[in-house]
């Protein structure tokens, strides 16, 4: 039948009597029918545009049954879309309005547990019109009663007719509402304050020429108490950004702290340093994804090249390689590979240029050169091609220390 009647329109029959003729397609099946229900919308243009709406508005104002409802909510979603072509009239809007109210009275449709639906196509149809969607919304909020309004409001389009985002143009439209009941005019402006200074003072200022909108935003100025969860989430998650933001003096004791540690300590000092190089300045977790043999070099805080900080920081990576005991079969796991809980002193080789003065034992070389050799590849390209270069000098030295 559905390949039938697209044959009947447009030559055949109206608009009107071809729409009354399509029914809601079976949703386990996808077949002619289904694909028709989808394609209507997009068939319609903007000349049609009128003849379409006045439909979808008798059949949702209808409490009897009728046809496609859900056709008729698509039909309201592409008429929205359709405004960015050209801005819908007066009478249309009016429709259109007028559609959105008998919706409020179908709960199956404004309450459906569906993961897609028509419902959603026109809340995003209003989320690309601000324009289209201020306008209806001031239709609705003057026409529909409070029941009808709510109904739509934490419906399925919620956040369509009354978005965070036009909240300001509300405050400063505020005078529009007047005739509104407060109920459901306090909807329009029930977020939170605005985070940038030049929208926060604009909407100040509105809320000082209307005395009914700063009541309505009375919260504004005695934010509610904070929950005992929310402090103790809050504390956390402030005790977590300190300890994730870079701190100078954390570094520069964790650098001297190796610059004294012995062959023992060395290690751990090392790592420490790693770590505090690994803060960020703003205290958000550093997420590192890179080659950890340039763990140190390219580190998120690592001290701009030429300062203080930089050279002590060389000083201490060479001070590592000259008293860090030389690497064993030991230390290898045992897929043969090494790693940075094992030997975190060889991201401190690509910031040493001076390795003649590291002490020239085969044994250490000779450790480094195999640790470099086995470091377990992440398929990154970057940490094997640096693996490479550096393991050549560790060996050769090893191989020309040991003749």
């Amino acid at each position: 039948m559905a390949a039938a009647l697209r044959q009947l329109w447009p030559t055949q029959i109206t608009l009107t009597d071809f729409l009354s003729r399509v029914r809601d397609p079976d949703p386990q099946l996808i077949g002619r029918a289904y694909m028709l229900r989808r394609e209507i919308p997009e068939l319609i243009d903007v000349t049609e545009l009128d003849e379409a709406i006045t439909w979808a508005r008798d059949v949702l104002c209808d409490t009897a049954d009728s046809p496609s409802r859900a056709l008729a909510v698509s039909l309201l979603a592409h008429a929205i879309t359709l405004a960015s072509q050209a801005p819908l009239t007066d009478a249309l809007l009016s429709n259109v309005a007028e559609a959105l109210v008998g919706l409020a009275g179908h709960h199956e449709l404004l309450y459906t547990q569906s993961l897609h639906t028509p419902l959603q196509d026109l809340d995003e149809a209003l989320g690309r019109e601000p324009q289209t969607r201020r306008d209806l919304a001031l239709l609705l909020l003057t026409r529909a009663n409070a029941e009808q309004f709510l109904a739509l409001h934490i419906g399925r389009i919620s956040a369509g007719l009354l978005p965070q985002a036009d909240a300001l143009y509300w405050m400063e439209h505020w005078g529009l509402l007047s005739a509104v009941h407060e109920q459901v005019s306090r909807l329009a402006v029930a977020f939170p304050p605005p985070e940038d200074p030049t929208v926060l003072d604009r909407a100040l200022a509105a809320r000082d020429a209307h005395p009914t909108l700063r009541a309505v935003t009375a919260f504004w100025d005695s934010p509610p108490a904070e929950a005992p969860w929310e402090r103790e989430h809050r504390e956390l998650q402030e005790a977590e950004r300190r300890a994730n933001t870079c701190d100078e003096t954390a570094l520069r004791a964790a650098l001297d702290a190796v610059l004294t540690s012995g062959p023992d300590q060395v290690r751990s000092a090392w790592a420490r340093v790693v770590s505090e190089l690994h803060h960020t300045a703003d205290g958000s977790p550093a997420k590192w994804e890179g080659a950890w043999l340039a763990a140190v070099a390219e580190a998120p805080s690592r001290p701009p090249a030429g300062t203080q900080l930089d050279s002590l920081l060389s000083q201490a990576a060479l001070h590592v390689l000259q008293t860090v005991p030389p690497l064993s079969a030991e230390n290898l796991v045992p897929w043969g590979a090494i790693e940075f809980r094992i030997a975190p002193q060889l991201t401190a080789l690509p910031l040493v240029d001076a390795l003649s003065t590291v002490p020239p034992e085969p044994g250490r070389w000779a450790g480094w050169a195999v640790a470099l050799a086995t470091v377990y590849p992440r398929d990154d390209l970057h940490e094997i091609h640096l693996a490479v270069a550096l393991v050549g000098d560790p060996a050769d030295r090893a191989s020309h220390r040991a003749q």
